[in-house]
C-alpha cells in the first residue's frame, strides 16, 4: 500500500512537472514567434494644410477696413495680394483700401490690375463709394467708363456704351482723348442713333489720324452716316492732298481740288 502510494505520488509529480514545462515553453515560443514575425501596420498619411496666410491677412485687413484703419488694412491686403497676384478680387479690395488711405496713384495701379484680370470691376467701381476721391481723376475715368463702355458695346447695349463714352468726353480734357478712343466713341454713338455726337467725335478723330477715314468707310457701324453730307465732307477732307494725306496719295471728294472717287470703293 505504501509502495503503491509512493508510486502514485511520484507519477503525479512527474505529470505536473511536465505540464508546467510545456506551459512555460509554449509561452516562450509564442513570444518568440510574435517578436520575430514582421509587423504589418497600416499607415495613413494625413496631409495637414496650414492655415492660408493670404486668407488670414485678407480677413484681418477687412476687419481693419471696417474699423476705419485704412493704412493698416493696406499693409495686410498687400501681403494677400503678394501671395495671390492673379486674384482680381484681392487686387480690387487693395485699390479700395489704398484710395481711402489717400494713396491715389497706387490705388489706380491696383484698380487697373483688377480690371485687366476681370473687366466687371470697371462698372463695379463706378458705384463704389470707396473711390469717391478719384471720381474726377482722368485715369480713373479712362479705366472705369471706357472699359465699361467697351463691355456694353460688345454686349450690344449701345445706350449704356454711349452714355459711358459721353461721360468720358465731358469729363476728360480733350488732350486726353486719342484718335482711337474718339473713333470708338463715334462708332458707339452711331449704334445708338446719336448722329450729331458721332460726327463730332469722328471729326476730332480724323483731325488726329486721317487714316481712320478709311476705317470709317469700311466699318459697317458707320452705315447710318454714309449718306450724310457731313460724313462725306469729313472723309473727303481727310483724303485731300496735303501734308496729312494718306501715304498712297489717294483722294476723294466732290470739289475741283479732289479727284472724284466714291468713298465706298476703298
Amino acid at each position: 500500500m505504501a509502495t503503491s502510494n509512493r508510486f502514485q505520488i511520484a507519477f503525479g509529480l512527474a505529470f505536473w512537472l511536465a505540464l508546467a514545462s510545456a506551459a512555460v515553453l509554449g509561452r516562450f515560443s509564442c513570444a518568440e514567434r510574435y517578436s520575430r514575425a514582421p509587423r504589418v501596420t497600416s499607415t495613413v498619411q494625413i496631409r495637414s494644410t496650414p492655415a492660408s496666410t493670404y486668407a488670414r491677412s485678407e480677413s484681418q485687413a477687412s476687419r481693419l477696413y471696417r474699423a476705419g484703419n485704412f493704412s493698416q488694412a493696406v499693409q495686410l491686403q498687400k501681403e494677400a495680394a503678394a501671395q495671390r497676384p492673379d486674384d482680381a478680387r484681392i487686387a480690387y479690395n487693395l485699390a479700395c483700401y489704398l484710395c481711402l488711405a489717400g494713396e491715389s496713384e497706387e490705388s489706380l495701379e491696383a484698380l487697373a490690375h483688377a480690371i485687366e484680370m476681370s473687366g466687371k470691376y470697371a462698372s463695379t467701381s463706378l458705384d463704389d463709394d470707396d473711390f469717391e476721391a478719384l471720381r474726377g481723376h482722368p485715369r480713373f475715368v479712362l479705366l472705369t467708363h471706357v472699359e465699361s463702355a467697351r463691355r456694353s458695346f460688345a454686349a450690344r447695349h449701345y445706350r449704356s456704351a454711349f452714355e459711358s463714352y459721353r461721360k468720358v468726353f465731358t469729363t476728360l480734357p480733350k488732350e486726353e482723348l486719342d484718335a482711337e478712343l474718339l473713333f470708338e466713341m463715334s462708332r458707339a454713338a452711331v449704334a445708338h442713333k446719336q448722329l450729331d455726337e458721332a460726327l463730332l467725335w469722328l471729326d476730332l478723330a480724323l483731325e488726329e489720324d486721317v487714316e481712320l477715314a478709311r476705317a470709317a468707310i469700311k466699318d459697317a457701324h458707320f452705315n447710318d452716316l454714309k449718306c450724310d453730307e457731313r460724313f462725306y465732307a469729313m472723309v473727303s477732307r481727310a483724303f485731300l492732298p496735303g501734308p496729312e494725306s494718306p501715304a498712297d496719295g489717294t483722294t476723294v471728294g466732290k470739289g475741283k481740288d479732289a479727284t472724284a472717287r466714291d468713298p465706298n470703293s476703298f
